[in-house]
């Protein structure tokens, strides 16, 4: 893996008995109710052990991050209905408090921080990261003028208001945040490497993989006191560095590609990462003892020597999966019942947290929370007390407070907290007051400057070398349903589209004879169980697909028919054979979670791998060892997954279910990046009826002050520079080339331009679409 500091140096500067508190989301900014009201009633007087479980009704019952800030203010971050925050030293008609886009703060949130200064720093679903003062919200977007802020709409999911973000992470989807204990800046895990915002020189700063990081797409960090960094990617395993190398030097640790049949051993039990934990040793007689805990889809793993070394722990359904397996061990035995009152209540870690007493609790996806007692390291399985409620769904977040509280988020069924005797419902910790002047917001990313792009065309040219043959190509959480143009150029399968055949698809193609994307059977699978579904046939989901030749958005899909199968099952996934015409192509799937607010569709989370198309789906299965991959997780909101895949050849993807639920997909594409030149007239917007919807053209003469970052622009675009040292430079290099055409005044059809190839937003390009598709429905 590349490491990189020359790049980092030049991006430096570039740059919770049921409570009777309830809250009306639907509300601007929520007046509290009588005080008698916004508290759960008074404890009853159990005997001293005994722990409660109180549930409080603030009608959002996706809980997604938690988080206090440095006055005592406790903040929840919710799936699609913005963020809650209850504060009880303040004035009784603010105690409760309620924002969502009408207040420019994001409706879907999936991290929160709050940072030394006071300031809450909220992650979002495609908009990057909002930072709220104390008095109001501010956006920091992969660039300026970037969003989802429009002036007619003004419903949950939609905004209202004029205001336009700042610049900030290269990510538009921000999966965790965390505060540095030693200089107290922001680091951001986002579907584009770490993004850091110094609180001391106020500039933001990128690490990618073209830094050292084993891949771009991140699912949590974590600091020890002193300030070593781990991070969790998506599917590649952990990363660790550290102050002395200023995070330039990256540690790489990995786990098995193939599911474990033991229940605890030594080493990551997967590579897929949700969760990292620094926990403070019991016995520790100074503040740099801790323990580092990682949880993964494949049990919890601990580590006493800083990431030197790792032993895991699986849980108690880690059998139900052995047994499940295409090809099981011979000589496996089943594991006890003792063996099994030892272990987890369930392999899918989702979040941990320690409690004031040393404990550490662990959030699961469908059995709720286990509690690990460090000191002995007894661990108790979820459970609930008599005539209390008992959580036994998926647990999204933990927060601790004092007095051994905690904070419990679950995903669909809401806020609960965990109380002792001794400890008060929903008390924040006593710390000072917040300054009654709010803090400045962060300051706005730096544009390169000239001699920067010089210095990155140097570098782009000096990486430069053979095209890479297959690679991940990242994730966009922007586009949704609006593929039209920016995706499938070439080549679209819509899925399962057709109103009278619901077990068909529609298909667009565009000027490629020789491509396409073919469903296989899957080794674990029985004969001829392949499922197809059309659920909507007409959506107002920006979410969903729109189809052309209906002029309207239709939720259908292909799956892997993984719901007619045990969840332990190993498979049945869905294997596809995609056939690449000579050349260099991005080929995209695009994965909508519909209904993944619900019961068992919220467990869904996949990986898409790709394997050499020399053999069959059962020699790769067995034998092969994947291209490239990517993680599919959380998309209730939409997402594609791309690859870089060089023809002409055959490849192999396999679209894993993870012991999840149904595995669908609801659209492929194929777009060219280099290679031979395609006939004019043949793409599939050449094939509808309107001709003014194309991606603007380069201008032939940019101006001086742009030539530059057009240069810059242009070589990204050589087959050359999708080599396996350029390739990670693609997105960041094209980031900060729009961003010093933005702050050198380029002209709305050079930005135009940039915007679509790198699928970036603004309002008025999702104004432009909405009004040719609506030119496109009224063709006869």
């Amino acid at each position: 893996m590349l490491n990189r500091p020359s790049f980092k140096r030049l991006l430096k500067y570039c740059c919770v008995a049921a409570a009777s508190c309830t809250l009306a989301l639907a509300s601007h900014a929520c007046a509290a109710p009588h005080a008698a009201h916004l508290m759960p009633p008074p404890i009853p007087k159990p005997p001293p052990a005994q722990l409660y479980i109180r549930r409080f009704n603030i009608h959002a019952p996706c809980i997604t991050a938690l988080a206090v800030s440095v006055s005592g203010r406790l903040w929840f971050g919710t799936e699609g209905q913005g963020i809650v925050s209850y504060n009880p030293k303040a004035p009784t008609a603010r105690v409760w408090q309620h924002f969502t886009s009408r207040d420019n703060a994001p409706n879907n949130v999936y991290a929160l921080a709050c940072d030394r200064d006071g300031r809450v720093w909220a992650g979002s679903l495609n908009h990057g990261v909002c930072v709220y003062n104390g008095r109001s919200w501010r956006d920091y977007a992969v660039a300026a003028g970037l969003g989802y802020r429009s002036a007619t709409h003004h419903g949950v999911g939609q905004t209202h208001s004029a205001h336009y973000p700042a610049i900030g992470p290269l990510g538009s989807r921000i999966f965790a945040i965390a505060i540095s204990p030693l200089d107290a800046s922001v680091w951001l895990a986002t579907n584009r490497g770490l993004s850091r915002y110094n609180t001391i020189t106020h500039a933001w700063q990128y690490y990618t993989t073209a830094n050292g990081l084993p891949a771009n797409a991140l699912s949590c960090l974590a600091f020890t006191p002193d300030g070593k960094l781990f991070v969790g990617t998506q599917c590649h395993g952990l990363a660790i560095s550290g102050p002395a190398s200023h995070y330039a030097q990256w540690i790489h640790v990995r786990g098995p590609d193939h599911l474990l049949t033991k229940p605890r051993g030594s080493g990551l039990p997967s590579n897929l990462i949700n969760c990292v934990l620094i926990a403070r040793n019991p016995d520790a007689q100074n503040h740099h003892a801790y323990t580092v805990y990682v949880g993964t889809d494949g049990g919890l793993a601990w580590s006493k020597n800083a990431g030197r070394s790792f032993i895991f722990l699986r849980g108690r359904n880690y059998a139900d999966k052995v047994r499940g397996m295409w090809h099981r061990p011979l000589h496996w035995q089943s594991p006890s019942a003792h063996l099994l009152t030892t272990m987890l209540s369930s392999d899918y870690v989702t979040c941990l947290a320690q409690a004031t007493n040393g404990d550490v609790w662990i959030g699961h996806r469908a059995t709720g929370f286990d509690v690990l007692n460090t000191g002995n390291n007894n661990i108790r399985q979820s459970f609930g007390s008599r005539g209390t409620t008992h959580i036994a769904g998926f647990v999204a977040s933990l927060l601790a407070l004092p007095g051994n509280t905690m904070m419990i988020g679950g995903y669909e069924d809401g806020l609960f907290e965990r109380v002792t005797l001794e400890s008060q419902a929903m008390h924040p910790p006593t710390k000072p007051a917040a300054n009654a002047t709010p803090p400045p917001f962060p300051a706005s990313a730096k544009p390169p400057t000239a001699s920067q792009i010089q210095q990155l065309i140097t570098l782009v040219k000096r990486g430069q070398g053979p095209a890479t043959a297959a690679a991940s190509f990242g994730q966009d959480w922007q586009t949704q349903g609006d593929w039209l143009g920016r995706y499938g150029v070439n080549f679209a399968r819509l899925c399962a589209g057709k109103r009278n055949f619901v077990n068909d698809e529609e298909r667009f193609f565009g000027g490629l004879a020789q491509a396409n994307i073919q469903r296989l059977s899957s080794p674990h699978q029985n004969e001829g169980d392949v499922a197809y579904y059309l659920s909507w046939t007409h959506s107002q989901l920006r979410r969903t697909l729109f189809f052309p030749d209906a002029s309207e958005r239709i939720e259908g899909e292909w799956n892997d028919a993984g719901g007619r199968y045990n969840r332990f099952y190993q498979g049945p996934d869905m294997w596809l054979r995609v056939a690449v015409p000579r050349g260099l192509y991005k080929v995209s799937f695009y994965f909508h979670n519909k209904d993944g607010q619900y019961h068992e569709n919220a467990l869904r989370d996949f990986v898409a791998k790709v394997y050499r198309g020399l053999a069959g789906p059962r020699y790769a299965w067995l034998h092969e060892k994947p291209l490239a991959r990517s993680r599919v997780m959380q998309f209730w909101g939409g997402v594609y997954v791309s690859f870089i895949l060089k023809g002409p050849h055959a490849y192999l993807v396999r679209l894993q279910r993870n012991n999840g639920f149904w595995m669908p997909v609801q659209g492929m594409f194929m777009d060219r990046l280099a290679g031979p030149k395609l006939d004019a007239g043949y793409t599939n917007l050449d094939g509808l009826p309107i001709t003014n919807y194309r991606p603007p053209n380069l201008p032939p003469k940019p101006t001086p002050a742009l030539a530059p970052a057009l240069q810059l622009w242009q070589l990204l675009s050589e087959p050359s520079s999708y080599s396996t040292t350029d390739l990670a430079l693609q997105w960041p290099m094209r980031v900060l080339a729009y961003r010093y055409m933005q702050a050198n005044h380029a002209s709305d059809q050079l930005l135009q331009h940039c915007r679509w190839k790198l699928c970036l937003w603004q309002p008025s390009d999702r104004r432009k679409f909405n009004a040719m598709m609506a030119e496109l429905a009224n063709r006869p």
